[in-house]
């Protein structure tokens, strides 16, 4: 029997790959950030930086376009140079979300 026809027929390599426990999928940016704010965080561009997510006000937009109540406050962040930066804090106004 040759490779091609072995992996046709399958073998104890496919009895690992049929495995009958759902596999869920990954999380995409846009339900980790929501979930994020209905667990009753707040989030700036500093703060979702940490979390994989490069352009906040983006990924904001989308989820206020999708009915989510998200509101934004400003606030002054220190830099490092000793100076300030003036950015919006996100937070989801529709309560936490149940557990």
């Amino acid at each position: 029997m040759n490779k091609k026809n072995a992996a046709q027929s399958g073998g104890k390599d496919d009895v690992q790959a049929k495995s009958t426990t759902p596999q869920r999928k990954p999380e995409t940016k846009r339900e980790r950030i929501l979930n994020l704010l209905r667990s009753g965080q707040s989030l700036n561009i500093f703060d979702a930086e940490r979390h994989g997510e490069h352009s906040l006000g983006c990924t904001i937009h989308g989820l206020r376009q999708s009915g989510h109540p998200i509101v934004g406050t400003w606030e002054d962040v220190p830099t490092r140079f000793w100076g300030t930066v003036r950015v919006k804090r996100y937070s989801y106004a529709g309560g936490r979300k149940a557990e």
